[in-house]
């Protein structure tokens, strides 16, 4: 199955100041549970990627971003629809490390997790830095930004 790489905050959720620490901050935006489960109802894998820096400055807690995630998952699961990984870098700009943008790490490891191809996988995110790593790796980005929303954009492609 092609992979599909889908960015948490600002794709599935809304951002907000200070980032996502808690669940009951998560606003989805209109429309992305049920495009992610058409994804999967497609054959797609569906992979969650999300750089939470929020985790190494101690705005966020572990358990609290799992659980986050397991709600995204069992929202897209209600409508009949799967996501076969959740893939997160913990760390600020500052860290240097090898899975934040700009570096490819995350995918790289993903790839290998997987044991996938992901060249040409679409890659959707709402920034630049995202879509050049995507770009990097062979994937196609795919920007999501203010007013196109992950169904819109999903509807304008060929998929």
């Amino acid at each position: 199955m092609k992979p599909i790489f889908i960015s948490r905050d600002g794709v599935i959720n809304e951002r907000i100041e200070g980032g996502v620490n808690h669940r009951a901050n998560l606003r989805f935006i209109d429309g992305s549970i049920d495009a992610i489960a058409a994804l999967s109802k497609k054959g797609f894998t569906v992979i969650l990627v999300t750089f939470q820096p929020g985790l190494s400055k101690g705005l966020l807690d572990l358990d609290e971003m799992e659980a986050m995630h397991a709600t995204i998952i069992d929202r897209v699961e209600t409508r009949g629809g799967e996501i076969e990984g959740v893939f997160y870098c913990p760390h600020t700009k500052e860290d240097h490390c090898y899975c934040r943008p700009p570096a490819t790490g995350l995918l790289d490891v993903i790839e290998m997790e997987l044991d996938c191809d992901i060249r040409d996988a679409f890659y959707f995110c709402d920034n630049e830095e995202e879509a050049a790593v995507a770009t990097e790796k062979g994937c196609e980005p795919v920007l999501c930004s203010t007013g196109e929303s992950l169904r819109d954009r999903i509807q304008s492609l060929t998929i």
